[in-house]
């Protein structure tokens, strides 16, 4: 009895300790920069793909600068601040595991970059 308690005690360690990682691609949506007074456009990042890795306390968008922290097991934030620039962004996997979701703000940098994204892609494997 003792065993299979210790065996099973395991066994939820090592699933609740790994890391997901998926692949994602095809972000397609709207922004809304400083330069058009913040009227949302359409916009996309067709030609690049972001590996996202959730995990607790070393989250990593590989294709991203900013520092993560993972949510869970499937949404990541991250941060970046230098004196008045600022960044926040959001990646998030669909329950179905076929969607990603990303949000993006940021202000201090640009007339072209200061704004705000929101975009809907593919999840296009695991890492």
């Amino acid at each position: 009895m003792l065993k299979r308690a210790l065996s099973f005690a395991l066994l939820l360690f090592s699933v609740s300790s790994h890391a997901d990682c998926w692949v994602v691609g095809n972000l397609h949506g709207m922004t809304a920069s400083k330069s058009d007074s913040y009227r949302f456009t359409e916009d996309a990042i067709s030609n690049q793909t972001f590996q996202i890795k959730a995990e607790k306390e070393h989250s990593t968008v590989i294709g991203s600068d900013l520092n993560f922290l993972g949510i869970n097991p499937k949404s990541v934030l991250g941060t970046y601040t230098e004196g008045q620039r600022r960044s926040v962004e959001t990646w998030n996997i669909s329950d179905d595991g076929h969607k990603v979701f990303y949000t993006m703000t940021r202000t201090g940098f640009s007339d072209d970059l200061d704004g705000t994204k929101a975009f809907v892609g593919d999840v296009l494997g695991k890492c």
